[in-house]
């Protein structure tokens, strides 16, 4: 699975449905470089020590991104998706494996929008969809 900042950001900060994204990052996976950096600017007061310290305790992979990457979420923010969200979907779709946001619901289109396998956890219900 790869994670985009707002599910971690659920689970990190105990939102509704952290539990349900604890579950699914204890399976593995990863994230983004972007989306670690992402991370540590939404993550207020927390130090790049703390952070790191997260990080590993979390046991996320981080991918660099690379030509390809940036290639394919350049044609998905064209399309007016964000930025972070852009690149989690192209990591997702390059490693074939399912994205997990709570924001990809921002799209209407989702998956189709994304073109990766997307889990869309909808916060407000704390349930999945």
């Amino acid at each position: 699975m790869v994670f985009d900042a707002s599910a971690l950001l659920e689970f990190l900060g105990g939102g509704p449905i952290a539990e349900a994204v604890a579950d699914r990052v204890a399976g593995g996976g990863s994230i983004s470089a972007l989306t670690q950096l992402e991370l540590l600017r939404r993550l207020h007061g927390v130090s790049p020590a703390q952070f790191a310290g997260v990080m590993r305790s979390v046991g996320l992979e981080v991918e660099a991104l690379d030509v390809r990457l940036v290639v394919d979420a350049t044609r998905l923010t064209r399309a007016g998706v964000d930025l972070e969200l852009a690149v989690a979907s192209a990591l997702a779709r390059a490693r074939g494996v399912r994205l997990v946001s709570l924001r990809a619901g921002e799209l209407g289109g989702g998956a189709v929008a994304l073109g990766c396998d997307l889990e869309r956890l909808d916060a407000t219900a704390a349930r999945t969809t």
